[in-house]
């Protein structure tokens, strides 16, 4: 199966997998031994100098905070706990879909939602297909479901800040929006 087909399949689990028709075996896989060279994808990763020139060179570049709602709010640091982090808030001038929203909950398993209704989720929070845009949760990994869902969507240029709120909280040099906003 390749990546487009990824795409156009539903989301949900082994259940869904079965149900789209995809192969599943028991058989051992051979390998072979090779040469493995890491290299630095940067244009599906970004590292804290991303965000940081966002802010200061004013490039349109749009970030996109995936947090928790108590996290974007200020109340809470972290998934872990509400004073895990060093510091509150968010980045200023930061957009926020909480990262579930992008998910259909209404079956057993939830799974990505539609082009269409992710586009419209964007939409409502000034994002666009074409927008260049870099996503944030607290370390990344929940993030990452996000930039699947917006590449499901058509958005193409998109990065994972993967150090996110964990690595820029921990820097009291960077700007931060403090301020505890009203809940949503």
């Amino acid at each position: 199966m390749v990546y487009e087909d990824c795409l156009n399949t539903r989301y949900g689990g082994l259940s869904h997998w079965l149900q789209d028709g995809f192969l599943v075996t028991s058989e051992p896989t051979q390998t072979t031994a090779s040469n493995f060279k890491p290299c630095a994808q940067n244009d599906f990763l970004a590292t804290l100098d991303d965000p940081v020139n966002a802010i200061e060179k004013n490039s349109g570049v749009k970030l996109l905070d995936n947090r928790d709602e108590d996290e974007w709010r200020g109340i809470s640091s972290s998934p872990y706990g509400v004073d895990f982090a060093p510091r509150k808030g968010r980045i200023p001038e930061a957009h926020w879909i909480e990262w579930y929203k992008f998910m259909d909950t209404s079956q057993q398993i939830p799974h990505f939602k539609s082009g269409e209704e992710i586009r419209t989720l964007c939409t409502q929070a000034e994002l666009n297909a074409n927008d260049d845009i870099i996503i944030y949760y607290f370390k990344g990994a929940r993030a990452s479901n996000t930039y699947i869902a917006l590449k499901m969507a058509g958005f193409n240029k998109i990065r994972n800040y993967y150090g996110s709120w964990n690595e820029w909280s921990r820097h009291p040099e960077l700007p931060i929006d403090e301020e505890i906003l009203a809940p949503i």
